[in-house]
């Protein structure tokens, strides 16, 4: 899958790339789509960070990113590890008049199938089915009795 996308912003290239690397504030500024970033160490032209995101249904995903400067206005960032593994985003910046063109081209390099149907497929066994989920989301998703409306005598 490949996805481009085009934005113009009013801001010169330096300023906007430093965004890029800006990885103190993603958590602030991103609160609901991003969540946290901790850098895990910088190699040459490159930042490894993890990223993890806001929790969802009590559970957080981590993500291993490597943010590579490639060229004046040129990023790649890579996912290497976590959900979104496989995951490649380019980024050119080209400035004009107006302050800086964005273009960023996300591909999804896996080839790993997520999900697959057979004739005669078994789903997964019961006793597997909760493995690895925390007691609070099972709660919250499934409880097994009614709320407490106090004692009535």
């Amino acid at each position: 899958m490949n996805i481009i996308y085009r934005r113009q912003v009013p801001y010169p290239p330096p300023v906007v790339l430093s965004a890029y690397f800006d990885l103190e504030h993603v958590g602030h500024v991103h609160p609901s789509s991003f969540g946290r970033a901790r850098l895990l160490g910088t190699r040459q032209d490159t930042v490894i960070w993890e990223l993890e995101s806001p929790p969802y249904l009590g559970v957080r995903f981590r993500n291993v990113i490597a943010q590579e400067y490639l060229s004046l206005y040129q990023i790649r960032a890579r996912v290497t590890k976590g959900l979104l593994r496989g995951t490649e985003v380019s980024v050119r910046l080209e400035p004009n008049d107006a302050g800086t063109s964005i273009e960023e081209n996300a591909i999804r390099n896996s080839r790993n199938v997520t999900a697959s149907f057979a004739l005669g497929m078994n789903a997964a066994s019961t006793r597997n089915t909760f493995a690895g989920m925390c007691v609070k989301t099972m709660v919250s998703i499934n409880p097994k009795r009614a709320a407490s409306r106090g004692e009535t005598s």
